[in-house]
């Protein structure tokens, strides 16, 4: 992974999102990319070497929101959310380009 590619995907990101177990947001990450860039995607290059995640990127919260417009007081009115951490966010995401990248230059 490069610091490019994973820029790429830290700006192509929705915005507003809610952050993961260690409450760094998107937009964090963004105003910060200068600073952490290097270290983040070394670790995650590091990750990838090592096939293996560190705790806090495979933690995450499950968290039950209610549907709209439902009444709250029935279970099948509400929803299961994944709350994970950006840096993890970011990696999937890089990865994806990667193989819609290779993907459309097959076609």
């Amino acid at each position: 992974m490069s610091i490019d590619e994973c820029k790429r995907a830290l700006m192509k990101m929705e915005s507003n999102k809610t952050p993961g177990t260690d409450g760094l947001t998107l937009e964090c990450y963004r105003y910060f990319w200068n600073a952490v860039s290097k270290f983040m995607v070394e670790s995650l290059n590091n990750t990838f070497q090592h096939r293996s995640l560190s705790i806090s990127q495979w933690q995450g919260i499950i968290s039950f929101v209610p549907k709209k417009n439902n009444n709250a007081e029935y279970l099948t009115n509400w929803r299961p959310v994944s709350l994970l951490n950006v840096d993890f966010k970011i990696a999937t995401k890089t990865i994806a380009l990667r193989f819609l990248a290779k993907h459309n230059a097959s076609l």
